[in-house]
């Protein structure tokens, strides 16, 4: 398998004596950070309610402005 182009410039700069960025990325200790979790019933509630936004516009009264501009 090839090795990428950062991959390489993190090996060489290892090897010229300065510092690789790999080894000062932390341990995760076997957790997954992007685990995801079950809905629960308010987020499953939120969703329902959420899924067809409701236009606000028309729920007020039925008139409508009209503005003229004169110069």
């Amino acid at each position: 398998m090839a090795t990428s182009k950062a991959k390489k410039l993190r090996q060489k700069q290892e090897r010229q004596g300065m510092l690789n960025p790999e080894s000062l990325r932390g341990s995760w200790h076997h957790v997954n950070p992007a685990s995801r979790t079950t809905p629960g019933l308010q987020d499953k509630q939120n969703r329902i309610y959420n899924k067809h936004k409701r236009n606000h516009a028309s729920y007020g009264d039925d008139s409508f402005c009209v503005c003229w501009r004169l110069l």
